[in-house]
């Protein structure tokens, strides 16, 4: 996991984070797999007071694969959902000249 995390120095800080959560996985996931809760989750600060990710996958059986899926939905509107924390009112405007 952490070689994953060295190796993506260039990407931004949740894909080397979900990077590693994937190589952990491959590499046999967690020694204790008795319990029945399957989830995953992603939290990313950056200088904002909110995070710029919060994702979470529960009950899931593929945790890790879901979350991957929702992070490659979810970035393409980060700067919106950025926009919006700070500035509603510029968010709607940019929303209406879609």
């Amino acid at each position: 996991m952490a070689q994953t995390f060295r190796d993506a120095e260039s990407e931004n800080l949740e894909e080397r984070l979900l990077r590693s959560l994937e190589a952990g996985q491959a590499a046999g996931g967690e020694a204790r797999d008795s319990t029945p809760y399957h989830s995953a989750a992603l939290i990313v600060y950056d200088r904002a007071t909110f995070a710029r990710v919060d994702l979470r996958v529960d009950e899931h059986p593929q945790p890790i694969v879901e979350l991957r899926r929702l992070l490659g939905i979810y970035v393409p509107k980060m700067p919106s959902f950025d926009l919006r924390a700070v500035n509603p009112e510029a968010a709607q405007a940019v929303r209406r000249e879609a």
